[in-house]
């Protein structure tokens, strides 16, 4: 039975798991739930899905009377009740079989493709950066009543003498020219957005500890997302060849500009055109969440 992931696993962190009071623990999440381990952490061992995505992490420790406590985190469970956010997302107890009829009573670990649809859910957002990039599309203008008046005489009874109205032609020509534009930033956005992503593109998303999370995917014409390639998780990107040189191009660019980094991603909400990228995060890289950046293959 496989307990890592792959890439995860050496000799030292092997003998560490198993000589660890959570092995018994782990070894039954990875039986009956199909999570692999990633890593050792100050709070337990973190586990993953198959495809490399964070869901938990299993522990064993001495509660405040001293009694060894298994014990399961996860950001993607909370309990009603609970003394802080911590003790919510736990679920404790000092009998293995408790705690694992807890976990599958009440769904506690949730199912893969609900965690890759979450992963496919952010894809909105380097949409939006992308797009927002190009320029502004908005056809909003302002004009008097007067005007107005005068443009529907115009286009209905092409008369506005007889009305007493008078027309602009420099501001008409203003205003067709702005409008012709922003069709013309559309239609480039609309372009743009269709080459980006309904061809192949990766999605490189880098956690807390610099382990990289990569897929290879499509947009379809409903905006519904194709997986090329699926998710799996790296140590480093020597261990993915195809990105080496994104990523040390990405390092170039972006070393001299006031950017947060981590681990050589800008954590930023932003198209980058001489790399042709979309940078985009929720929040700082923790165990769980990531900075993203989706780029074409």
């Amino acid at each position: 039975m496989t307990l890592f992931l792959d890439g995860f696993e050496d000799s030292t962190i092997r003998r560490e798991l198993t000589e660890s009071p959570a092995f018994p623990l782990v070894r039954e999440i990875v039986f009956k739930h199909g999570l692999r381990v990633a890593r050792r952490t100050n709070t337990g061992w973190l586990m993953c899905n198959p495809y490399g995505i964070a869901v938990g992490k299993a522990n064993c420790t001495k509660n405040p009377e001293g009694v060894l406590e298994y014990t399961w985190r996860s950001p993607y469970y909370m309990k009603e009740r609970g003394s802080d956010r911590a003790d919510k997302e736990t679920i404790h107890s000092a009998k293995l079989s408790t705690l694992m009829g807890v976990l599958k009573a009440k769904k506690v670990i949730p199912p893969t493709a609900n965690m890759i649809d979450r992963k496919m859910k952010m894809l909105g957002a380097p949409v939006r950066y992308l797009r927002r990039s190009l320029g502004d599309s908005n056809k909003e203008v302002s004009l008097s009543s007067n005007s107005v008046h005068a443009l529907l005489a115009y286009y209905l009874h092409n008369d506005i003498d007889s009305r007493g109205l008078s027309l602009d032609r420099s501001e008409c020509k203003n205003l067709l020219d702005k409008c012709d534009k922003a069709d013309s930033i559309k239609r480039m956005k609309n372009e743009k957005t269709y080459a980006f992503f309904h061809n192949p593109f990766y999605m490189i998303g880098l956690d807390e500890f610099g382990d990289y999370l990569i897929g290879k995917m499509r947009m379809d014409g409903d905006e519904k997302v194709e997986m090329i390639e699926d998710f799996k998780r790296y140590k480093s990107i020597e261990d993915y060849p195809n990105l080496i040189a994104f990523m040390t191009m990405t390092k170039a660019v972006y070393e001299s500009k006031e950017h947060h980094m981590h681990c050589g991603l800008p954590i930023a909400d932003e198209y980058n055109d001489s790399l042709d990228a979309v940078f985009f995060y929720d929040t700082r890289p923790t165990h769980y969440d990531h900075t993203y950046v989706v780029t074409p293959c």
